[in-house]
């Protein structure tokens, strides 16, 4: 398994865990798109490949996916400028070669999630140091 930092160009496939924060507001003229591959010869226009990215910043804000070359696929502009958005805010968690044609995904993670993941792990480390101090006590006794 290799991990991947950034965005590929290959054929392979590759999946991106983001987290975007509730907070996080972006308007179109703050989205920058990868002008070179925004042309009539694309089929989408600058102003639909910005709305799109607003609309769907807000889709991995709820723990939504989204995807590139599936069935119900985001145009490839699109995805790169996610890609490229989210890289440019630190919003990346991991990303993770899948060693496949295709099927490039975003998977978004709520805040919720990660502060549920951190309070469990905090409360396991507290229950674990606990019962290590148990045990303890009771040995010397």
């Amino acid at each position: 398994m290799k991990l991947k930092s950034d965005f590929v160009t290959n054929s392979s496939s590759t999946a991106f865990v983001v987290l975007i924060p509730k907070n996080f507001h972006i308007d179109a003229g703050d989205i920058k798109i990868l002008w070179a591959n925004v042309s009539d010869k694309n089929d989408i226009s600058v102003e639909q490949v910005q709305t799109e990215v607003i609309d769907l910043i807000d889709v991995l804000k709820i723990g939504e996916s989204v995807w590139c070359y599936a069935y119900d696929y985001t145009h490839p502009t699109v995805y790169e400028t996610i890609i490229k958005l989210c890289r440019e805010n630190n919003f990346i968690l991991s990303t993770k070669d899948l060693n496949g044609e295709g099927n490039n995904v975003i998977t978004g993670i709520r805040e919720e999630k990660v502060n549920e993941i951190i309070l469990n792990s905090i409360n396991m480390d507290e229950t674990f140091n606990f019962l290590k101090k148990e045990s303890k006590d009771v040995k010397e006794n």
